[in-house]
């Protein structure tokens, strides 16, 4: 490709709004943090409905006529506009698909990554052809538009067979809002984080993993905090030591001991490992850690929880409904 290639003046600007619009879309949904989900949701919806189909008809319809030969080449601004939202709702499925047959996690990010390369590639093209086109049939966004809005009696308006058109594609736009959505908004596409006690290389061995801490000794204990979120999180940590009793409807908090948290601000896709010592009280068997993880806010219920014991309580006696020595 080179720049004779290339169309002159307003010829490109349609092509360079598509190309803003992916890169404020990725921008703001990978670094927008959580104040601005709701500009993420604007822009993905509006990413999802409309980048990619208008990028693919831009490249297979580069002019304003058909041309001469009757072979593809040219349609008005009303036909591409409605062609636009139709490819691109059909778009987004296929590389849902396509993503599933590589084995590659379908996800907001994933989807989002596939669709934005294909737009950038279609633009490209679509560059490229219009720049091959004879200046008067060559599509003009502004002029188009401009010509659009000021003769009602164009015969580029979707009238007749065309109208219909128009109303099928609302229709489906509607009805695929909540979808776009999902996709869109980075906390609704099925997003967890996990939280869970692993083998350390200076851990406890697992025999002692299981409640046989002697009183005065330590315990050290790995966590592992997986953020799959998408987007960066900030977890914070809370360690309880409790005293546990064996009751007759199971487990009895006796005492509760608040131990120092800690917390780490983990990016999107990575795992914070933390190890944890904490000491066997002289107490009576009966000890255990829970550790209580928030996101965010270390306020209300925790997001995740996970334990360690110490040292277990005595078992009770089936016969005597007692705890056993």
């Amino acid at each position: 490709m080179t720049p004779h290639d290339l169309p002159d003046g307003p010829a490109t600007l349609d092509i360079a709004g598509l190309v803003l619009l992916t890169a404020a879309t990725g921008l703001v949904r990978f670094a927008g943090g959580e104040r601005a989900a709701w500009l993420a949701v604007l822009l993905g919806g509006l990413f999802v409905l409309w980048a990619p189909g208008y990028a693919l008809v831009a490249a297979l319809y580069p002019a304003t006529t058909p041309a001469p030969s009757g072979k593809l080449g040219g349609i008005g601004l009303p036909r591409r506009l409605i062609y636009s939202v139709t490819a691109s709702l059909a778009l987004a499925p296929i590389a849902g698909l396509g993503l599933d047959l590589v084995r590659a996690p379908v996800r907001g990010a994933t989807m989002f990554g596939v669709l934005a390369a294909g737009t950038v590639l279609c633009g490209l093209v679509a560059l490229v052809r219009r720049g091959r086109q004879p200046p008067e049939r060559r599509f003009d966004a502004i002029d188009a538009l401009g010509r659009l809005t000021g003769s009602v009696k164009s015969t580029d308006l979707p009238l007749g067979r065309d109208l219909v058109s128009v109303v099928l594609v609302l229709a489906v736009v509607v009805g695929a809002g909540g979808v776009v959505y999902a996709a869109a908004n980075p906390a609704a596409e099925g997003t967890y984080t996990s939280f869970s006690v692993v083998p350390g290389e200076n851990g406890t061995a697992p025999e002692r993993s299981v409640g046989g801490v002697p009183p005065g000794e330590s315990l050290t204990t790995r966590l592992a905090v997986a953020n799959h979120e998408g987007r960066a999180v900030t977890y914070t940590v809370v360690p309880v030591r409790q005293r546990v009793a064996n009751g007759s409807d199971g487990y009895t908090v006796v005492e509760s001991e608040t131990l120092p948290r800690f917390d780490r601000r983990v990016p999107a896709g990575a795992t914070w490992y933390r190890d944890h010592t904490v000491t066997t009280p002289e107490t009576d068997r009966g000890v255990r850690v829970v550790y209580r993880l928030y996101a965010g806010e270390v306020t209300g219920e925790p997001y995740r929880t996970t334990a360690r014991w110490l040292q277990t309580p005595p078992a009770r006696s089936a016969s005597t409904g007692t705890p056993s020595r």
